[in-house]
């Protein structure tokens, strides 16, 4: 890992060094000094010299005492050696020291104490500064992290910034310390290979690429408005979620599904078209009613299916049929012949509460073993896309309504509640939907409880905010604080934030989270479950506006008898499925290439072209 800043100095100059190091931690920057020792020893250690190395910035502190320390040498000597790293060195000059040489020559700073050996607070702001400049620190809280010029080791680096959690062995790279609360955030100089010629050391990094392919040169690069542009191979950087037990992988690789269409025909075929066509075969009347998008066409094949029956058999005629009933660009009467969640008897069996323009059943099939409930817009709504705020609205409340009933949460130890909805986008005849359990079209939430002594997602952030609670930190209120100030959320009231995650599981990604300590989703009151619904339905209305076709949704809470972290609030997660997620789920990391602030420019531009119309819906 590397070391934002080591600092090197002699003894007697201790409170000097301390006024220093407790201004850094103030404002977010963890030094590296003598403190961090593992092993108190009289000579340059390997763990010293590895400090030091890997540090982004090297304060010495010179004054009449350490110009005479052998030890201040030695150590500057092992970047002052290197002219890749001689850079680093920041000398701090107090009170005019003659500064042997070559030490004399590194950027040097002047700072005049007087008597009492107390640094005035002036002095102070300009070395914190010029420190901060050093490491690449912009803002309050915004760190540069930018590649290194190309060396043998390039390729992965592990972020500067990533420290431990308070009184744990957890390690995050976003965390809040001091009285600021602030958190120290990152961009990250991602560029999926293709740099500018006057970055330094492009052209380098330019000429092993084209060594490495065995190509011409002209093939990796080009010219746009007089700017040349090189390709290079990309720098990876690996994150800690800051809310989840994940790492986060930002680079030029990643796995995909196909975005694209390639399977759907979206023209209208006629009947007499529809009968030259060899429709007798099984697998080509499949095939037409996964891809077709037209309703009328849809219509003409399932009269045409009819004809079939006897030469398929029963299974296969009945297979078309679903297809073409499941299709979402069939006609609604279509559609509602097969849909159990349209089916007034089946709902009415199983029915546990009807309100608010909704239903909730008990599922036949519970996951868990305590129970699953689903809750049903009564309308017949069969894509996620054409969901009214209302329609939302109905789904969170009567399930919240239920569940505050406690004996209907029988034993479990918590509950997870998300969408389940099939989606309008085919790819290569398979239909694919947001979510694993989403077998019927019809929109629906599902909610299930959780075992005593289950695996629980927020187990990590539950972690991190005892840790800084027992400090009087609140570090989901810092994180939203420094979500505000980097300009990640997209929209907020008085209940409930939306905004772009710092650590982003895919491109695209929103995350909402409840402003006072809530611990789970019974917790919430009635203005907080509106509040919630109608950052769902932005969320729904942005990712329709930039064609994602599919997401997973789930609540971050915590379990009924947890009484750890008091400060604990809900978190809210909506991860698109533009990645291979099952993969990543299995790994416990996530590869994103792109930083997230790509990600909120485009949600930012998208929300400002809907939003009047989403105000509108609000009002309703």
């Amino acid at each position: 890992m590397r070391i934002e800043c080591f600092i090197s100095y002699e003894k007697d100059d201790r409170d000097i060094a301390i006024q220093i190091i407790e201004r850094l931690q103030s404002e977010c920057i963890e030094p590296w000094w003598d403190e961090k020792l593992s092993l108190v020893s009289d000579e340059l250690t390997d763990e010293i010299k590895g400090a030091i190395l890997n540090s982004q910035c090297f304060l010495v502190i010179w004054t009449e005492n350490s110009v005479h320390s052998t030890w201040l040498r030695d150590e500057s000597l092992i970047l002052h050696g290197d002219k890749n790293d001689r850079h680093k060195i920041v000398s701090l000059a107090i009170n005019e020291p003659l500064i042997p040489s070559p030490f004399n020559t590194n950027q040097l700073l002047h700072v005049q104490i007087k008597n009492n050996r107390i640094i005035d607070e002036n002095e102070l702001i300009k070395i914190i500064e010029t420190i901060k400049s050093q490491i690449g620190i912009i803002g309050k809280n915004e760190h540069i992290i930018s590649p290194r010029i190309l060396g043998e080791s390039w390729g992965c680096h592990d972020l500067a910034i990533e420290g431990p959690v308070p009184g744990s062995d957890l390690l995050l790279s976003f965390r809040p310390c001091g009285e600021s609360g602030t958190f120290l955030l990152m961009h990250f100089d991602s560029t999926d290979g293709w740099v500018i010629d006057s970055l330094p050391g492009a052209g380098n990094r330019h000429s092993l690429l084209v060594n490495e392919k065995c190509l011409d040169e002209k093939e990796l690069e080009y010219t746009d408005n007089d700017q040349t542009y090189l390709k290079i191979k990309n720098d990876v950087y690996f994150i800690r979620d800051p809310i989840r037990p994940y790492s986060i992988q930002i680079g030029a690789v990643r796995s995909m599904k196909p975005n694209a269409k390639p399977g759907i025909i979206e023209g209208n075929i006629t009947e007499a078209e529809l009968l030259e066509l060899p429709t007798h075969f099984y697998w080509l009347s499949l095939t037409l009613a996964e891809i077709l998008q037209h309703e009328e066409t849809l219509k003409y094949l399932w009269q045409d299916s009819e004809k079939h029956k006897q030469s398929w058999g029963q299974e296969k005629y009945k297979q078309v049929r679903d297809a073409i009933s499941k299709n979402p660009f069939s006609s609604m009467s279509l559609q509602q012949s097969i849909c159990q969640f349209c089916d007034k008897q089946f709902k009415e069996k199983r029915q546990l509460s009807k309100k608010y323009g909704a239903t909730l059943i008990a599922n036949d099939f519970p996951f868990g073993p305590n129970f699953h409930y689903i809750a049903i817009v009564d309308e017949p709504v069969h894509s996620w896309e054409h969901l009214s705020y209302k329609q939302v609205l109905s789904l969170n409340k009567i399930t919240h309504d239920y569940l505050q009933i406690e004996e209907n949460r029988f034993a479990s130890a918590g509950i997870q509640y998300g969408f389940n909805s099939t989606v309008r986008h085919l790819v290569l005849g398979a239909r694919t939907q947001s979510s694993a359990g989403a077998s019927i079209p019809h929109i629906h939430k599902q909610v299930w409880g959780m075992a005593p002594r289950t695996s629980n997602l927020a187990e990590q952030l539950i972690s991190v905010c005892e840790a800084y609670s027992n400090i009087n930190i609140d570090y989901q209120a810092c994180y939203l604080r420094a979500l505000k100030d980097a300009d990640y959320v997209i929209w907020e009231d008085d209940y409930i934030a939306l905004y772009v995650p710092y650590g982003q599981c895919s491109l695209h990604e929103l995350q909402s989270i409840v402003k006072r300590p809530c611990a789970n989703y019974v917790g919430f009151n009635s203005d907080e479950i509106e509040s919630m619904s109608k950052a769902e339905f932005i969320v729904l209305q942005l990712y329709k506006a930039l064609e994602i076709n599919s997401f997973n949704n789930i609540l971050i809470s915590k379990l009924f008898n947890d009484s750890r972290a008091p400060n604990f609030r809900v978190v809210q997660t909506f991860v698109t499925r533009e990645i291979d997620l099952a993969v990543s789920e299995l790994s416990m990391l996530y590869v994103v290439d792109q930083h997230p602030r790509d990600s909120r420019n485009e949600l930012v531009s998208a929300f400002n072209q809907i939003k009047n119309k989403i105000t509108e819906e609000f009002k309703l």
